[in-house]
């Protein structure tokens, strides 16, 4: 099963999953899954599994986009507010994005990789029970 969704301030937002794709690779299998999202969301969201986090911090720039990848495997709920591990996960990504963003920002601008920030893409993955 995989979750994507895009934040457009995942800084200062308060981490919450908005307008999810839900599925999973294998086509009868998607269908389950996007079933039991819609049944159990919240108890898929709060229940300790092992996931892949895939994050995609986007800039565009004069001539491209230019994409910074972030990418950790934990074993946590995926959003818990109550759980200590997850705020700490959570913590985590949102200090790489910053350092993507901070790195982005410490080229002179006119430069040709000198981006906007736009967006993170995250891909969530469970891997493991």
């Amino acid at each position: 099963m995989f979750i994507s969704w895009r934040d457009h301030d995942p800084v200062s937002g308060n981490g919450e999953i908005t307008r999810p794709a839900v599925g999973h690779k294998n086509p009868i299998q998607k269908l389950i899954v996007l079933d039991m999202w819609k049944r159990y969301h919240e108890w898929i969201l709060t229940t300790e599994f092992t996931w892949l986090v895939k994050c995609n911090v986007v800039f565009e720039t004069r001539e491209r986009i230019k994409i910074e990848e972030i990418e950790v495997t934990y074993t946590c709920p995926l959003r818990d507010m109550d759980s200590e591990k997850s705020t700490a996960i959570d913590d985590a990504i949102k200090q790489e994005v910053i350092a993507a963003i901070t790195a982005n920002n410490s080229v002179p601008d006119g430069h040709k990789n000198k981006g906007v920030f736009q967006y993170v893409d995250y891909y969530a993955q469970i891997i493991g029970v």
